[in-house]
């Protein structure tokens, strides 16, 4: 913690004048020694001290103090770090007028000091109404927006236009023959040669597991990426089980498995994809 450069001037800010208005500090509910301050650049701050303690000035995040110029640099002892001001005085019953100069604010500050037992605020924090109008500015200009023009929503739309592109719609292989009857049955199964696109209803919560079937008879648990319930396998699946909880929704691709005529279960149609 480095020592402030405190200006050993008596400065004319005149507090007991009343020159300018003293802003009230807001206590917190929980403890009535960390306090809140309006800020006001037009208005001082009475901050209450005492020996023994040291008193707590937190400024806004990315303020940086500058210098800290009081009238009495004996009694009073200061040192900051980033945007955190520390105060304590050596002597009890005694008062001193400041100006705090940051990189983005300047604050007029009156110190007073009680007895070792008296009121003191142990942490000061100011309120920066500019900060929050600039936040709500920002939050309405984000409900007008386009969609695209949030972060993320633009990223997303596109990432979901590739994983659908195709290069000609001929392509597209539709031929799935899906059986079962739970609430997560797909709407519609088909693959571009490369991936597998199971679209689910949009309003649908539960998100089932995917079990692609090997051979016609071993499952194996598959990732997907889900776009606004459009499930995106990165290969094309010969055949494959949906399951959530006891249900279940079976499907499988017509042209590499069919249905075996004698007994259950699929068989391949030529080399199905590894």
């Amino acid at each position: 913690m480095r020592k402030l450069c405190i200006a050993g001037i008596i400065l004319t800010l005149s507090f007991m004048a009343g020159a300018q208005a003293e802003v009230r500090p807001i206590p917190s509910p929980g403890d009535p020694r960390l306090v809140v301050f309006p800020f006001d650049a037009n208005s001082s701050y009475r901050i209450l001290t005492r020996p023994r303690s040291v008193t707590h000035i937190e400024l806004s995040p990315g303020e940086r103090v500058r210098i800290l110029a009081l009238g009495d640099t004996v009694s009073w002892q200061a040192a900051d770090r980033d945007n955190h001001v520390f105060i304590k005085p050596t002597y009890p019953n005694q008062s001193v007028s400041g100006t705090l100069v940051t990189n983005l604010r300047t604050y007029q500050l009156f110190l007073q000091a009680g007895s070792e037992t008296d009121k003191w605020y142990q942490r000061v924090t100011f309120q920066y109404p500019d900060l929050i109008a600039r936040e709500r500015m920002e939050a309405d200009r984000a409900k007008l927006a386009p969609e695209d023009a949030i972060p993320g929503v633009r990223e997303e739309r596109a990432e979901r236009r590739n994983a659908l592109a195709v290069s000609d719609p001929a392509d597209l292989n539709f031929t799935y023959e899906i059986t079962g009857t739970a609430a997560f049955r797909p709407l519609q199964i088909y693959d571009d040669g490369k991936s597998t696109y199971i679209r689910l209803d949009t309003n649908l919560v539960d998100m089932p597991a995917l079990f692609r079937l090997r051979d016609g008879k071993d499952l194996e648990l598959v990732d997907y990426a889900n776009r606004n319930n459009l499930l995106i396998v990165g290969r094309v699946l010969e055949a494959g089980t949906l399951k959530l909880g006891d249900a279940e929704v079976r499907f499988h691709n017509t042209r590499l498995m069919r249905k075996r005529w004698f007994g259950s279960g699929l068989e391949s149609i030529g080399n199905p994809p590894n």
